[in-house]
């Protein structure tokens, strides 16, 4: 299961899914498991983002009345991470508002799970219809065929964790089935802040041998016509 895999430590982390599940699993809260890997090969959704495989409720056909299942990731070790974040490749075809998906997450190896609300523009639906609850993935990505979107979030809540589980959980009503959602190309990574520039202080015009600091580490001594560093401390 994922919880006995060795937790993920190396980021920028980035699954396709080319060479198989690579640690991630699926199972049915109820009903059945519709989650497939492989090549999506239905009217709308008819291919992956990338490459030859993607995870999809179903990849030939559509996906079922009263589904409630879940595609899980490998743990996380975000000890290192102080503003991790993630993106996922989705597309969407489902009953509007009333069959859809959503991102949880779990600090204690499965045993209890969080909805990731995610940022402004994470999800594409907040209708309180359906057994998914809101914000939620449902409905279209976009009325043309094949199109892929991707949605990014970050994740302050779980920075500094060192077991952190992801599961998208898929639902769907007792009536109307559309083809279903497929997810490709999961990504997650730390934002990395630019460092502090040094920028060399300016003395009064004409003013010599006076010593300056940055605060940034920078020892600075004028000379006459110029500042130059002269000491890294």
């Amino acid at each position: 299961t994922a919880e006995s895999l060795p937790p993920i430590t190396v980021f920028p982390y980035l699954q396709g899914f080319e060479a198989g599940t690579a640690g991630w699993s699926s199972a049915a809260i109820s009903g059945n498991n519709l989650w497939q890997l492989g090549y999506p090969s239905q009217e709308q959704i008819a291919g992956p983002y990338s490459g030859g495989n993607a995870w999809m409720t179903l990849l030939d056909q559509d996906y079922e009345n009263n589904a409630n299942c879940w595609l899980k990731s490998p743990p996380f070790d975000f000890s290192d991470l102080d503003q991790p974040n993630l993106s996922v490749w989705l597309n969407i075809w489902t009953e509007d508002s009333w069959d859809g998906m959503i991102l949880e997450s779990s600090i204690n190896g499965g045993s209890t799970w969080e909805h990731v609300i995610g940022d402004t523009g994470f999800y594409n639906n907040t209708s309180t219809s359906g057994p998914i609850p809101q914000p939620k993935w449902s409905g279209r990505t976009a009325d043309v065929q094949g199109i892929w979107t991707r949605y990014s979030t970050s994740l302050p809540s779980l920075a500094n964790q060192s077991n952190v589980l992801f599961r998208f959980r898929f639902g769907s009503d007792n009536s109307v089935v559309d083809e279903g959602i497929a997810l490709d190309d999961f990504r997650i990574w730390n934002t990395i802040l630019p460092p502090a520039t040094a920028h060399s202080p300016q003395p009064a015009q004409g003013a010599i041998d006076v010593p300056l600091n940055t605060h940034l580490g920078w020892t600075y001594t004028t000379q006459d016509g110029y500042t130059d560093p002269l000491l890294y401390q």
